[in-house]
């Protein structure tokens, strides 16, 4: 099978005609046909109905596979004439929002050292981080995640940083007077909640609720956080951020965040899979992270990074 003959297949597929095609590739109609029939005689399968121009199950398979061999040529391509083919690719999770004070600064400081790596960041909830890293072959090398109770056995974690728990309130809701709100205070208030399902902070708030036995009412819950920070601006109900979120949502005009009197905390690391290969980007992350935090213990670069 030739680049050519898969070229020819498309252009008759695009124009339904073999003429056609061949008018627009600037060649003659009988080399289009001999290429196809070619093709054909190659894979013992007829690809194009000769009688309508349309394509046949088998047709139609290839199809979809030569579009994608060109689109990966297109990407080489591109990534020859731009340079970014000596880059090294380095994928990392981050939790939406709630560690954002964490992850910006180490991300801008590791950057610079490292300008043969492609950082891309993929963000993911804990649930999702831990169960993508579980899977082999997994297209993220590490994360931050906000510890849960329990890890995997294969998950390594490092501890970096911590946090509390705090209530979102209006400026106006009668909360916002104290210094501190109890867990009883909250009883029975309207409360707003990120994506079901999905997040830390309603997990450990449900957890710390009914650990106290007071009933907890979530009202509603929403697909995006700065919806929450608005609703809650309205005084229309309740929410609960993290301290380590991004602080374009901590400092949300008529909304206050109020420590609980008993002091909700959480803890934050990075995490991989240590059953896997780890690759030397991977591996660079790592050891800058516990160099930074002054942890024991660095992963050695299986060679050198190389251009």
């Amino acid at each position: 099978m030739e680049l050519r003959q898969l070229r020819y297949f498309i252009a008759v597929q695009q124009y339904r005609s073999f003429t056609k095609a061949a008018n627009a590739l600037h060649i003659s109609q009988p080399t289009v046909t001999a290429a196809i029939r070619n093709l054909e005689a190659e894979l013992n399968t007829v690809l194009i109905d000769r009688t309508t121009c349309m394509l046949t199950p088998s047709g139609e398979a290839l199809m979809l596979r030569a579009e994608r061999v060109f689109i990966n040529l297109d990407t080489v391509a591109a990534a020859i004439r731009s340079g970014t083919y000596q880059q090294h690719k380095l994928c990392i999770a981050v939790p939406p929002v709630s560690c954002a004070s964490l992850y910006g600064p180490i991300l801008d400081e590791f950057s610079p050292l490292h300008p043969d790596i492609d950082i891309r960041i993929d963000d993911r909830c804990n649930a999702e981080l831990l169960e993508h890293l579980k899977q082999y072959g997994s297209d993220i090398d590490a994360g931050f995640i906000i510890r849960p109770d329990t890890l995997p056995d294969e998950i390594s974690y490092l501890d970096l940083s911590g946090g509390s728990v705090y209530v979102l309130l209006s400026d106006r809701h009668p909360l916002a007077e104290k210094d501190a709100v109890r867990f009883e205070d909250l009883s029975g208030e309207r409360i707003l909640m990120y994506e079901k399902g999905t997040s830390y902070t309603e997990a450990r708030i449900t957890k710390e609720f009914s650990r106290r036995g007071i009933p907890l009412h979530i009202s509603q819950y929403f697909t995006n956080i700065s919806t929450i920070t608005d609703v809650v601006s309205q005084n229309y109900g309740i929410s609960f951020i993290l301290e380590t979120t991004s602080p374009t949502l901590t400092h949300i005009p008529h909304v206050v965040m109020r420590p609980f009197a008993e002091s909700v905390d959480y803890r934050i690391g990075l995490i991989w899979n240590r059953t896997t290969h780890l690759s030397d980007p991977c591996r660079a992350f790592i050891r800058f992270i516990k160099e930074r935090y002054g942890l024991p213990g660095s992963p050695a670069l299986s060679a050198p990074l190389r251009e």
